[in-house]
């Protein structure tokens, strides 16, 4: 998770984060320190508002007889 924060902060603009002056990466253990606070039905939630499969009817491979394929 704090690849993914990182990779999403570095692609924000300073105007909006000021990387190094303002605000650092948060390390592991206290990115898991926030996501207990938070609870898992906090969460789930979010898991739930966002996860959606990223292929459609129309992509390649994705289904087999009308089943989408899951690796």
């Amino acid at each position: 998770m704090r690849d993914v924060l990182k990779n999403l902060i570095d692609g924000m603009s300073e105007t909006w984060v000021k990387v190094g002056k303002y605000w650092r990466v948060p390390s592991k253990s206290a990115i898991t320190q926030a996501r207990q606070r938070l609870g898992a039905g906090v969460m789930r939630r979010l898991f739930h508002q966002l996860v959606k499969p990223m292929a459609t009817g129309e992509t390649i491979g994705a289904f087999l007889n009308g089943l989408r394929l899951a690796i």
